[in-house]
C-alpha cells in the first residue's frame, strides 16, 4: 500500500521528528511504501536565519549544528513527497496514494497551526481514491478556536479509521459529532 503521512515532521522538535520516524518505520516494516506529505502550515515555514532562539552570537554555532542535524535526519529517514503549497498540490499527491494518515502529534490543535487548518483534517483527500486515517492525533487543548469547533466534526466523520491520543481529544470529537439517530 502507498501511504502518505501528514504530521509536524518539519518541526525542529525531537518528539515530532521521532514519532514521525517511528510511525514510518512501523509501516515500512509491514511492507508499505511511505512518504511524508511535505506540507507546512502558512506562517510556520521559517527562513534559514529565523527561529534560531539564541540570545547572543556565541550560541550561533550550536544552533546551526542543532538545525543541521534535524535536516540531516529528515533527509536520511523521512522521505517526502514534492512540496505542497496549495490544495491543488495536496490533492495531486493524495491521488497517488492508497491512504493518508494524519498524526500523531497535536495536528488538530488550532492554537499551534495559528487557526483552523482543514488540511490536517484531510479535506483534500478524494473520497473514492484514498482512505483517511488518523493515528493518535490530538487537539492538545479543550479550548479550541471557534472555527475548529464549527468545522471539525463534519470533516472527522469522513475518516475511514479514527484514533486519538487521549480522552480529552475523544471527548472533543464526541462533542463535535452530530448526535446519533
Amino acid at each position: 500500500m502507498r501511504i502518505g503521512i501528514l504530521t509536524f515532521h518539519w518541526a525542529n522538535n525531537y518528539g515530532a521528528v521521532l514519532q514521525a520516524y517511528g510511525l514510518a518505520n512501523a509501516l515500512q516494516t509491514m511492507g508499505h511504501t511511505v512518504r511524508f506529505i511535505d506540507y507546512t502550515p502558512p506562517g510556520h515555514g521559517l527562513r534559514w536565519w529565523q527561529g534560531w532562539g539564541f540570545r547572543s552570537g556565541r550560541e550561533l554555532p550550536a544552533r546551526v549544528l542543532w538545525r543541521l542535524r534535524f535536516e540531516w535526519f529528515r533527509k536520511r529517514h523521512l522521505p517526502t513527497t514534492p512540496q505542497c503549497r496549495s490544495r491543488t498540490d495536496l490533492t495531486a499527491v493524495s491521488r497517488r496514494l492508497d491512504a493518508v494518515i494524519v498524526g500523531s502529534d497535536q495536528v488538530w490543535n488550532g492554537h499551534l497551526t495559528g487557526s483552523f487548518d482543514p488540511t490536517y483534517f484531510l479535506d483534500f483527500v478524494d473520497d473514492h481514491r484514498c482512505r483517511r486515517i488518523s493515528y493518535a492525533a490530538c487537539f492538545g487543548d479543550t479550548r479550541q478556536p471557534q472555527e475548529t469547533v464549527d468545522r471539525a466534526g463534519a470533516l472527522l466523520t469522513r475518516f475511514h479509521a479514527l484514533s486519538v491520543r487521549n480522552e480529552m481529544s475523544a471527548d472533543l470529537f464526541e462533542s463535535f459529532s452530530p448526535a446519533a439517530p
